[in-house]
């Protein structure tokens, strides 16, 4: 738990550090920034008043100048005459316009540099005043801030080890799980399997006690069916053999009457009484005597003790107590059969869990990079808690450009609304914004509060708007290396403006065009005819529009 809470506060105090350290490198080079922009303004204002003292000396001496330039018979330029009897000389060390405009271009830089330093400096200010607003109001030194951020990434360090830990246990958890629950299953066909044979064994135990009677085991009957089995097949062997001495005899008798008819004897005795030869009585009497120990021994056979039983009893059923015996022996060969495949089923899932740990340990560094790629893309478009202003990458960017632009923007303004109006570049979200950054509110610093630019008047929209132009021109003229947009075109809007603050406009745009620029006004207001000396005038009519110009 510790360390969970330990990684939770890393990202925090890290960025508190950032910002505490952001702090104290910004202060130091916003003092120094400043230390450079008054000497760029001093070095401006000088050569601001070098620059007038040029053009104040090159207009006390224009008559010299005009009258360097009059050729013989040529008109003057001021008073129209052919004739120049008293030409004005200049005075030693005058200067001309070529001097005038090298006094210009180094106001024109020493300006630009100072506005530089200036944009500098509030650049600073503002990248400070959001590092201090990331700080808080800690007053904790970086070193002490440092040094808990170490404890605590130390901390954070275990939880790795306790999360392999952790998931190694939960692992072997799920591992005992599974197998209890294919444990369980095979025991309850087991059990199952166990029951049915329990069932055949007692149905052919019953079987055997019928067939036992008073034999105490299957043994002794089997021996005593044996023994009889003997007893009888000897008996009937015996029996056989004198059936087959009777019939000898009869048939000897009756080929010896067949002979002695043959003979010419009324009958075999009046054929032997007729001096039969010796070989003949004595083959005749070993076949009696054959024929006698036959049927001695088949009598000796059916005269023996049980004999008579045994010829009695029905034969045990052999088909059936062989069936029944194949029946047990195929259930038998079925439970082995089971128990090798839940074996082998065991041996595939030791080895599946094998291939299962390979694959996550593999898997691991992927996971930890998606992880890293989605913090950062996540603090990218300021959707990551980590993320304190919530502003996109691309939105913080334009936010950097929107306060450079905002500072050039105010110095107009101030001018434009009588010290009045003045806008502020506010990190929060504005009406619409799903990020925030790129807010703007205009401070109204006769009332002391901030406004909404949409709660602005026509006109007040209109003067903001306008100092938004120029403060842009400004900012895109010092990022193109100090290439001055000469000519700039403002259209309409002047209608909605009071009579004051028309005058305050203008005056702008007279020291932008009394700087070398040309500003074109596109206005219908009749007051403006006065304060501007070149027009170009559009009038309607039948045959269509006409141009004039005027004021040259």
């Amino acid at each position: 738990m510790a360390a969970t809470e330990a990684a939770a506060a890393i990202p925090v105090l890290r960025a508190l550090v950032a910002a505490v350290t952001e702090v104290g490198r910004l202060t130091r080079e916003l003092a120094d920034a400043r230390a450079r922009h008054e000497s760029a303004r001093t070095a401006a204002m000088e050569a601001r008043t070098h620059y007038l003292d040029v053009r104040q000396a090159r207009l006390d001496g224009i008559a010299a100048e005009l009258a360097g330039a009059l050729a013989v018979g040529a008109d003057c330029p001021v008073c129209g005459s052919h004739e120049h009897p008293h030409k004005a000389s200049p005075a030693e060390g005058a200067p001309d316009a070529a001097a005038e405009k090298a006094a210009q271009t180094v106001y024109d830089n020493a300006s630009a540099e100072e506005h530089a330093r200036d944009q500098h400096v509030r650049d600073l200010s503002t990248r400070l005043q959001l590092a201090q607003e990331a700080a808080g109001e800690t007053d904790e030194p970086v070193e002490s801030l440092a040094e808990r951020l170490a404890g605590l990434e130390r901390t954070a360090a275990r939880e790795a080890d306790l999360r392999a830990k952790l998931t190694s246990a939960e692992q072997a958890r799920e591992r005992s799980v599974a197998l209890r629950a294919e444990l369980e299953t095979r025991a309850a066909e087991l059990e199952t399997t166990l029951r049915h044979l329990t069932e055949e064994r007692e149905r052919l135990e019953e079987q055997l006690s019928d067939v036992r009677d008073e034999h105490p085991d299957v043994d002794a009957l089997l021996t005593a069916l044996d023994r009889d089995h003997q007893s009888a097949a000897t008996a009937l062997e015996r029996l056989e053999a004198a059936t087959r001495a009777a019939e000898a005899l009869a048939g000897a008798e009756r080929t010896l009457t067949a002979t002695a008819g043959r003979a010419g004897f009324d009958s075999p005795e009046s054929a032997l009484a007729a001096a039969l030869p010796p070989e003949r009585v004595a083959a005749l009497n070993s076949q009696i005597k054959t024929y006698a120990d036959s049927l001695a021994a088949a009598r000796a056979t059916l005269d023996s003790p049980g004999a008579a039983e045994i010829l009695a009893t029905d034969e045990p059923d052999l088909p059936a107590l062989s069936d029944a015996h194949r029946k047990a022996a195929d259930a038998a060969d079925a439970a082995r059969s089971a128990a090798d495949t839940a074996a082998n089923r065991a041996a595939r899932l030791d080895s599946l869990q094998r291939d299962l740990t390979r694959a996550l340990s593999t898997w691991a560094p992927v996971r930890d990079d998606l992880e890293v790629a989605a913090r950062i893309a996540a603090f990218a478009e300021g959707k990551s808690g980590d993320n304190q202003l919530q502003m996109s990458l691309s939105a913080y960017v334009v936010a950097y450009r929107l306060t450079q632009v905002v500072a050039a923007a105010n110095e107009r303004l101030a001018k434009m609304s009588d010290q009045r109006y003045a806008l502020e570049h506010s990190a929060a979200k504005g009406a619409g914004d799903r990020r925030g950054g790129l807010a703007l509110m205009v401070r109204d610093d006769w009332s002391g509060e901030s406004r909404d630019p949409a709660t602005l008047s026509g006109g007040e929209t209109f003067v903001v708007s306008l100092a938004l132009a120029l403060g842009l021109a400004d900012v895109i003229m010092n990022e193109a290396g100090g290439q001055m947009l000469d000519t700039l075109f403002v259209d309409e809007g002047f209608g909605s403006l009071d009579a004051d603050t028309l005058d305050d406009v203008l005056d702008v745009l007279d020291t932008l065009r009394e700087g070398g620029r040309i500003i074109g006004v596109v206005s219908h207001v009749t007051e403006m005819r006065e304060r501007i000396p070149t027009q170009l005038a559009v009038t309607k009519g039948r045959e269509g529009s006409t141009l004039h110009v005027l004021g040259t």
